[in-house]
């Protein structure tokens, strides 16, 4: 039958307003016992799950900001850090107390939300420069660089199986990288514009990728590792 929830509600973590401009995807440490989410207003802050309660909040170099936070573990150190990519180009390493280890510019436009994968981050901005920066609290220069023919979208995503990170752009491009060299392995052209996406998911119990995006006039795509580009009914 139908649960009433409000008889489970002192089962729940207490909702908080911590803002009123908007929140970027959040980032879970390992744990699960802090979520890290990045504010417009060129702030990261760290909330407890189980309390709600803030933990720190720190402001990040750069004025307005469009990407969401990394949390990762850096295996080589044993430690975990939070990435936060800045609107100036720059990308900044925190510990998980809040304290900023590093900030270093590596783009001259303004940073997408980066992901990790191969020992770094790859990353891409508004102006279509991409990049991979290896894991370190003072981040160093990219291991590789590349451009996309427009801006790009909002996310990146990699399979690392295939040692791929994919990319999309404003001009309705998917791309295909080597994670580890940079070099291109296929770019399409399938919409006018992506606006979301792409992010990898895997077929159920199968090792086959696929990786998911949405365009500007309303379609979803689904890009199959083992087949060509279709879109989604």
């Amino acid at each position: 039958g139908r649960v009433d929830p409000r008889h489970h509600a002192e089962h729940l973590p207490p909702r908080r307003r911590v803002t009123n401009v908007p929140l970027y995807s959040p980032a879970f440490a390992s744990d699960g016992g802090r979520v890290f989410a990045g504010l417009e207003t060129a702030e990261i802050l760290a909330v407890d799950v189980g309390t709600g309660e803030i933990a720190w909040r720190q402001t990040i170099p750069g004025a307005a900001w469009h990407s969401a936070p990394v949390a990762y573990f850096d295996a080589q150190w044993n430690r975990e850090r939070v990435l936060a990519a800045g609107d100036d180009g720059t990308v900044s390493v925190y510990d998980l107390s809040g304290t900023r280890m590093g900030t270093r510019g590596v783009a001259s436009g303004g940073l997408r939300t980066p992901v990790a994968g191969l020992g770094g981050f790859a990353l891409a901005s508004d102006t279509g420069e991409i990049l991979h920066v290896a894991f370190a609290d003072t981040p160093g220069t990219p291991t590789w660089t590349g451009r996309l023919v427009g801006p790009s979208s909002r996310s990146v995503d990699t399979i690392r199986e295939q040692d791929l990170v994919v990319f999309g752009d404003e001009t309705g491009r998917l791309y295909a990288y080597r994670l580890a060299s940079g070099a291109l392995v296929y770019r399409a052209k399938l919409c006018d514009r992506v606006t979301a996406g792409p992010i990898v998911g895997f077929v159920p119990q199968s090792f086959e990728a696929n990786v998911w995006f949405g365009c500007q006039d309303g379609r979803l795509f689904a890009v199959s590792s083992a087949g060509a580009p279709r879109p989604v009914p």
